[in-house]
């Protein structure tokens, strides 16, 4: 087991994650993946990085159904279903990209296993 966290370490660290702040994300990363939850992630700008952290810990495969980074205009837009988004770093846009997230999960095969399914907005 230590010898794992050596390694989850390196990959993140790697993936230009504060030193300090490594080990609480670390913890967070593995408590989630030890739930019997299904996850699916749309991030935009710098929260792209914590699609690869999620991956990179031991789990992943048990608990992430998807990771998407929507970068363009056009992609968000499509993302969300609206043409007339102007201003893309907002709270509504991150509420809009973690119902998108939420819908794929409901409306995808993992709906009919016993998954916790819940909608999160991160805004940084």
């Amino acid at each position: 087991n230590n010898t794992k966290t050596k390694k989850e370490k390196s990959k993140m660290q790697s993936s230009l994650i504060d030193p300090k702040r490594f080990s609480k994300i670390l913890n967070v990363i593995q408590q989630i993946h030890a739930t019997n939850s299904a996850i699916s992630v749309n991030v935009a700008g710098g929260g792209s990085h914590s699609i690869s952290w999620l991956l990179s810990v031991p789990g992943a495969s048990n608990t992430m159904i998807s990771g998407n980074s929507p970068y363009c205009r056009h992609a968000t837009r499509s993302l969300v279903n609206n043409n007339g988004i102007s201003d893309f770093v907002t709270p509504a846009v991150a509420k809009e990209l973690a119902l998108a997230s939420y819908k794929q999960v409901c409306d995808s095969e993992f709906k009919t296993q016993n998954y916790n399914l819940s909608s999160k907005v991160s805004f940084f």
